[in-house]
C-alpha cells in the first residue's frame, strides 16, 4: 500500500511541492480524513476485475484504496500538475490509467464504452457536480452505480419528494433512472481547504430496465420547470418553449399520467413526467422537430 495522503499536513506539503494553490473555480477541496475515505470506499465496494472511473482524484486519497482491490481504474484529472503527480505515483500500477482531461471535454459514450466502465465515483466539484451527474444519467447507457460527494444542498435536491421546496428539474432527471441513497454527511473540517458548505456522499443505483426517455422529455420538463408553480392545465402549450397543444390533448395526457390540470410541475413524480411527455408526443400529432439533437444538460 502506498503512503497515505489524507492528513492536512501531508496534503499541504505535497501541494506546496507541486506548486498547487487550491482553486475554488476548479472545486479543489482535498479530503483529509482517513475514516471518511474508508467509509466512501466501503460504499464504492470495488470488486476485483471490474472497471471503475474516478472523477477528480486530486492527490489520490480514494484512488490508493480502490486501486489495491484488483480493479481496472481510470482517473480523470483536469489539473495538469496533479495529473503529472498521479501518473508518477501509479507508474508501477498497470491497472491504473491517469487521464489528464476536463470531464466535460470527454466523449462519454465512447470513453466509458471502450473501458467497459459501469461504476463511477469521486468528490465532485461544488460548482459543476450537478451537471456531471446529469451528463452521466442522460447517457443512452449510463453507469449502473455511482458514489459521489456533492454539496449537501445538491444531495437534498437529488432525494427530494414531489411538492417540496428542494424538488426540481435535477430531481426529475436523475430520479427517473436512479434510486438515491444517502451514505453520510461530511463536515467542512474533513477537507483542505475547508469549504464554506457541508458535503454529502450519495449512492445512485440505476433502476433496472429504465431506458433513456426521448429528447423531448428533457426539453419539455425544462420548459415546464421554468414555471414550476403554475397549474399544468394553463401552463402546457401556453409558455415559451412548449408546443401549443389543444386543451383536449393536454387533459387526456394529464389523465393518462395520473395527474390533473390543477397540478403543478413540482408535484409530479419523475415517472409521471415520463408518462405525461410520452402521452403528449402520442396524442399531440407531429410536434416541431428539435433543432439540437444533443441533450442540453447544464442545469
Amino acid at each position: 500500500m502506498k503512503e497515505p495522503v489524507f492528513s492536512p499536513r501531508v496534503v499541504r506539503e505535497r501541494l506546496a511541492v507541486l506548486g498547487v494553490v487550491p482553486s475554488r473555480a476548479m472545486g479543489q477541496n482535498f479530503l483529509v480524513d482517513g475514516n471518511v475515505a474508508e467509509t466512501l470506499v466501503q460504499a464504492i465496494a470495488p470488486s476485483s476485475g471490474e472497471s471503475l472511473l474516478e472523477i477528480g482524484p486530486g492527490l489520490g486519497v480514494l484512488t490508493d484504496r480502490v486501486a489495491e482491490r484488483g480493479v481496472w481504474l481510470t482517473v480523470v484529472e483536469k489539473d495538469s500538475r496533479l495529473a503529472g503527480y498521479l501518473t508518477a505515483r501509479y507508474s508501477d500500477c498497470p491497472r491504473v490509467e491517469v487521464v489528464h482531461a476536463d470531464f466535460f471535454d470527454l466523449d462519454l459514450p465512447r470513453f466509458l464504452g471502450m473501458r467497459r466502465i459501469r461504476k463511477v465515483f469521486g468528490n465532485l466539484p461544488y460548482r459543476s457536480g450537478s451537471r456531471m451527474l446529469v451528463d452521466l444519467a442522460c447517457l443512452e447507457e449510463p453507469p449502473s452505480y455511482l458514489v459521489v460527494t456533492v454539496q449537501s444542498e445538491v444531495a437534498e435536491r437529488l432525494s427530494a419528494l414531489p411538492g417540496t421546496a428542494a424538488y426540481g428539474l435535477l430531481t426529475v432527471w436523475i430520479g427517473l433512472r436512479y434510486r438515491i441513497e444517502t451514505v453520510r454527511r461530511i463536515r467542512p473540517s474533513c477537507f483542505y481547504p475547508r469549504p464554506a458548505v457541508s458535503s454529502t456522499t450519495v449512492c445512485l443505483r440505476l433502476r433496472p430496465g429504465t431506458a433513456r426517455p426521448s429528447l423531448r422529455f428533457y426539453e419539455w420538463t425544462r420548459g415546464a420547470f421554468q414555471h414550476r408553480r403554475k397549474q399544468l392545465g394553463g401552463l402546457l402549450g401556453k409558455c415559451g418553449g412548449l408546443p401549443a397543444w389543444p386543451e383536449p390533448v393536454i387533459h387526456a395526457a394529464l389523465q393518462a399520467a395520473g395527474a390533473g390540470p390543477r397540478d403543478r410541475p413540482e408535484t409530479l413524480s419523475p415517472e409521471q413526467w415520463r408518462a405525461l411527455t410520452e402521452q403528449l408526443e402520442l396524442l399531440g400529432g407531429n410536434p416541431p422537430a428539435i433543432a439540437n439533437e444533443r441533450i442540453e444538460t447544464c442545469i
